[in-house]
Formats: structure tokens, sequence, C-alpha cells
């Protein structure tokens, strides 16, 4: 098995990351969501390549492969020209989402992205 390196990834396009750690796809975070991640990270015991993308950054190629290597995704569900791909990928049982839309298949609604971290972390305990 390879050796898990001491410290989480987090990746923007144009960039990828081929290390193997639990890979997650954070869509649509507002800053203050990754300043708090951010500070989460610095304390966990548990690491992670994380891919953020905004709906305004406009790389489909990018956002095609970092959704492919993705173990899970968590959307901000705020409405943009994106919502409907959001939408599309909240309904799977990977997505985790917040924000004020709900999905009726798919109950993994957190109250920000640092709390599926928690979960996360809570549960490899």
């Amino acid at each position: 098995m390879e050796e898990q390196l001491d410290y989480s990834n987090i990746i923007t396009p144009p960039d990828f990351v081929d290390e193997n750690k639990f890979t997650v796809l954070i869509i649509d975070a507002e800053s203050n969501d990754i300043q708090n991640l951010g500070l989460f990270l610095k304390n966990s015991d548990n690491y992670f390549n994380i891919y953020l993308y905004h709906s305004e950054m406009g790389d489909e190629d990018w956002f095609a492969n970092a959704r492919n290597r993705a173990d899970a995704f968590i959307i901000n569900t705020k409405k943009n020209t994106f919502s409907t791909i959001k939408d599309i990928l909240a309904e799977l049982p990977n997505a985790y989402y917040y924000g004020k839309k709900k999905f009726l298949k798919n109950k993994n609604s957190i109250k920000s992205p640092v709390d599926f971290f928690i979960n996360y972390n809570s549960e490899l305990k």
C-alpha cells in the first residue's frame, strides 16, 4: 500500500494531483467556507485531495476530470448559471449539499463544507 503523505492538497484549475487520498470536489464554496476548511485541515489527522471549482471558472474540461476523480461532492446550492449541473450532481448518493435548496432523493444536507469533514473524521474513529 502506498504511504499516506501528511498533508491535504487543495487543488484548483489547471492542476491535478495523483496522490492516493480520499478526494472531494467542492463546488461554488464561498471564501469563508474555504478559510474555515483550511483551518480545519490544519488540525486534522486525516488528509485529502480537495478540488475547488467555482462556476465562474468556466473550465468545463477540468471540472469533468475533477468530477471523475472525486469520491464525494460538496455542493453549495446557491443559484447561478451552473445550477442545472449542480442539481444533477446533488442527487448522487456521494453528494453532500448546503444552502437553501433541498433534494428529495438525497438527504445528505450539511451546514458547511467543514461539517462534511468533521463527520468523515468522526466516522473513521
